[in-house]
């Protein structure tokens, strides 16, 4: 497989969501083993590539034994710097509240 845009995989798993075992019902994340990553030069750019093998009714096959492979998979890379959402803490709240209700308020008395 060909990653048009990046150059490199390096750290990448190659992740699939579906049944690990073919046929199964139950649907998770797992990584697929036996992944060779790498890259190659296409047009004097870098691409980045995802080699492996996939048979019928083998591990990475989501159907089971009926002749098509569905393959619903790519490679993924672990965040390293994974930052916390801001937010607000519990008075910052309540002073927002306060002031929404206090401008609602003054909008409802000057209406009159």
């Amino acid at each position: 497989m060909y990653y048009h845009g990046h150059s490199s995989l390096v750290g990448a798993k190659y992740r699939k969501y579906g049944p690990a075992q073919p046929g199964g019902t139950l649907s998770q994340w797992y990584s697929l083993t036996d992944v060779t990553f790498g890259s190659v030069s296409i047009a004097g750019e870098a691409v980045a590539t995802a080699s492996f093998t996939l048979h019928d009714n083998q591990p990475g096959d989501s159907t089971g034994d009926d002749g098509v492979i569905v393959d619903p998979g790519g490679p993924a890379i672990s965040a390293t710097n994974i930052m916390p959402v801001p937010g607000l803490n519990r008075s910052a709240l309540m002073l927002l509240a306060l002031l929404l209700l206090s401008v609602g308020y003054l909008y409802r008395v000057s209406a009159n």
